[in-house]
């Protein structure tokens, strides 16, 4: 199961393909809320964060901020690197920057390879 709240019409559509995209796919047993708000991140000098909220013994509830000045490919991948982040939490996995930024990478070129609207 997914529970869903994404703020910003302009990046809804894809955002909610790419979280159940990625949910069946590497996290299908678990059940997550993954909320997902766009807003300007100019100031904090980053493009998005992942944030547990609740439990961070065993999480399944997640705050994603992605800044909402980001479209096409950058936003893509700021997406799914923070997804990363979102398994590496279930899983109980350290947080590896290098290895959400690799990742990434091979998100997306797998996303790209079928039917779903990225951006």
């Amino acid at each position: 199961m997914l529970l869903t709240y994404i703020t910003g019409n302009r990046h809804r559509m894809p955002c909610e393909g790419v979280l159940r995209w990625f949910k069946g796919k590497y996290l299908p047993r678990h059940h997550l809320d993954i909320s997902v708000i766009h807003k300007s991140l100019k100031e904090e000098g980053v493009t998005g964060w992942c944030m547990v909220e609740g439990s961070t013994t065993r999480p399944r509830s997640f705050l994603l901020e992605i800044d909402s000045q980001l479209s096409g490919e950058n936003y893509s991948k700021t997406l799914l690197h923070e997804l990363w982040h979102v398994y590496q939490h279930v899983k109980g996995t350290p947080q590896c920057e290098d290895e959400a930024v690799r990742m990434e990478e091979v998100l997306y070129k797998e996303l790209s390879n079928l039917n779903i609207k990225l951006s």
